[in-house]
């Protein structure tokens, strides 16, 4: 081979060497932040909850006023209290995330945390509020609903009726080595939920269903 070729290449990989391997020695160790937002997500939780009414419905699906309460009880019953992040953003990160369906990223960027502590703290508002379930989760008054009470076809025959029950499978994301007992017989992975809804619609009681009943089975 013609040495000048061979002498060109070797210069061709020096300057490779010289340029491009500082780049990526120094992209490996000093990484870069990547929430940087001046909107922390405290100051985005206050904003919302010293701004206009509907904003705090909007984004938590309650008024402001019920979030500080709601706040307040699990203080004081000693179920949550302030570490890294403070009750206010713990429970109001659990809450966007119900309100929006939010994933875990979307909340990582609104709330500016990384998804280990979203993840952290979204299960330990749910644990809190499921050991308390009786005091801040009230059903409403058995009476017969407006929608069969204004229907000669359903009243009186139905007067006793309360709402409908069904199950439903919720799709669902999951590491792989734990997915076979959540795949259902669409091949398809989801959470197996029996859920009872009133006559407005509503959610009233929901249960997942036994770990080993996940699967599909014949009628």
């Amino acid at each position: 081979m013609d040495p000048f070729h061979l002498r060109r290449i070797n210069d061709d990989h020096d300057e490779y060497t010289i340029v491009i391997t500082p780049h990526i020695e120094r992209n490996l160790f000093e990484p870069t932040p990547c929430h940087t937002s001046i909107l922390t997500g405290l100051m985005y939780v206050n904003e919302v909850l010293d701004g206009h009414e509907c904003r705090c419905r909007r984004e938590f699906r309650m008024e402001s006023y019920v979030f500080r309460a709601l706040v307040r009880l699990l203080k004081e019953k000693h179920l949550l209290s302030d570490g890294l992040v403070k009750v206010e953003e713990q429970v109001a990160m659990f809450l966007y995330s119900l309100a929006k369906n939010a994933s875990n990223r979307s909340v990582q960027e609104r709330f500016q945390h990384s998804g280990d502590t979203v993840s952290r703290y979204f299960n330990s508002v749910l644990n809190s509020i499921n050991q308390r379930s009786s005091e801040i989760i009230i059903p409403p008054p058995l009476r017969t609903p407006q929608f069969i009470a204004s229907r000669s076809e359903f009243y009186p025959y139905f007067k006793d009726c309360i709402g409908a029950i069904d199950g439903t499978h919720i799709p669902i994301t999951i590491e792989e080595k734990k997915q076979d007992p959540f795949r259902n017989r669409k091949q398809i992975l989801s959470q197996n939920v029996m859920v009872v809804c009133d006559f407005d619609r509503r959610f009233t009681y929901p249960n997942k269903t036994n770990k080993r009943k996940y699967k599909d089975l014949p009628a």
